[in-house]
C-alpha cells in the first residue's frame, strides 16, 4: 500500500498507557452487551475449555457470517474456529524469507527503518516480540514488521484483503501467521466493499477514505471482515508488542471494537491523514 507524502500525514505513536485507559472506559460503556459472553448467543454447547478437534465441528455457513447478523462474543469458539480454517496461514516454519528488493527496503534512510528502529528503542531492543500489521501488502513493500521478524526474530499477524497483493504476501515465506481477512469496524463479522485506487495504490473502505481525493479510477473487492480480537483469540495472542495500522480512514473504528480488558497492546503506529486526525483528537 502506497504512502502520502510525510507533510500529509500524521504517524501517531501511541504507548498503551494513557490511551488504553480511554478505550477500556469506551469499551465498558458501549460494548458490554456484544462482548459480555452472559449476553451475547453462543453458536453451541461447548464449554469455553473444550478443545475442538480440527475439522470435528460443523463450519459456519459463509452467508451467515457475511451478513453482519453474527452477533456473537468476539471469541466465540465456533467463529474462531471458522476463522482459523478459513482466514489463517500458519508461519513458515522452513527456508528463508523471500525478499525480492532488500537493496532499497533495508536503506538506513527508509522511512519504514525509521519507523521499526523507533519502535525497537521504545519496547528496548526486544527481541521474540510479536506484532499485528494491518495493511500488511505483499509483506515487503511498505513493511513496518520485515526488519523486527528477520532481524530481531519477531513473529506476528500480517492482515492483508486486497487479493493482488495477498498473494505476493503468501509466497514471502514470512514467519508469521497471514490472514486474508479485513479488520471489521464492527464488533463483529461483516463482508465490505474495498476500493483500491489504482494510481495512487491506496486500499479502503468504500463508505471511508474521502480524504483520498475523487480518482474514479479503482478497483473494487469484497472482503471479509472480523473484528482483531477474533483474530488473535483465534491464534491464542493476548499479547501484542507492536501494532501497525494502515488502512486508510477507519482507524478509529477499529480500535474502538476492541475489549481492552481482555487484551495487551504495548505500542502503536497508526497513519492518520488530516481528514481523520480530528476523529481521534474528540475520542
Amino acid at each position: 500500500m502506497s504512502r502520502l507524502d510525510c507533510k500529509s500525514l500524521l504517524v501517531a505513536i501511541v504507548i498503551i498507557f494513557g490511551f488504553v485507559n480511554l478505550m477500556v472506559n469506551y469499551s465498558n460503556s458501549t460494548n458490554q452487551h456484544v462482548n459480555g459472553k452472559e449476553n451475547v448467543l453462543l453458536l453451541s454447547n461447548l464449554e469455553e475449555n473444550d478443545i475442538l478437534v480440527e475439522n470435528s465441528a460443523p463450519l459456519l455457513d459463509d452467508s451467515i457470517v457475511a451478513s453482519g447478523d453474527l452477533r456473537v462474543a468476539q471469541d466465540d469458539i465456533i467463529l474462531l474456529d471458522y476463522i482459523r480454517r478459513k482466514y489463517l496461514q500458519p508461519p513458515a516454519t522452513t527456508g528463508d524469507v523471500v525478499v525480492s528488493k532488500k537493496d532499497v527496503h533495508f536503506g538506513k534512510s527508509f522511512e519504514q527503518q525509521e519507523m521499526y528502529r523507533f519502535i525497537f528503542r521504545l519496547l528496548g531492543n526486544k527481541t521474540n516480540g510479536f506484532f499485528v500489521e494491518c495493511g500488511a501488502h505483499d509483506g515487503e513493500f511498505y513493511s513496518n514488521t520485515l526488519s523486527l521478524e528477520m532481524q530481531h526474530g519477531w513473529t506476528g499477524l500480517l492482515v492483508e484483503s486486497d487479493p493482488n497483493p495477498l498473494e505476493g504476501l503468501r509466497k514471502r515465506n514470512r514467519r508469521s501467521w497471514i490472514s486474508g481477512a479485513c479488520l471489521s469496524p464492527f464488533t463483529y463479522p461483516v463482508k465490505v466493499t474495498m476500493q483500491h485506487k489504482t494510481m495512487t495504490g491506496w486500499t479502503h473502505l468504500s463508505d471511508s477514505g474521502s480524504h483520498l481525493g475523487k480518482e474514479k479510477d479503482y478497483r473494487a473487492f469484497e472482503a471479509q471482515c472480523f473484528p482483531l480480537y477474533s483474530i488473535l483469540s483465534a491464534i491464542n495472542v493476548k499479547t501484542v508488542d507492536y501494532f501497525s495500522l494502515d488502512i486508510e480512514g477507519a482507524e478509529l473504528s477499529i480500535l474502538k471494537t476492541i475489549p481492552w480488558n481482555d487484551i495487551v497492546i504495548k505500542t502503536f503506529s497508526i497513519e492518520a491523514h488530516n481528514e481523520t486526525v480530528n476523529d481521534f483528537r474528540n475520542t
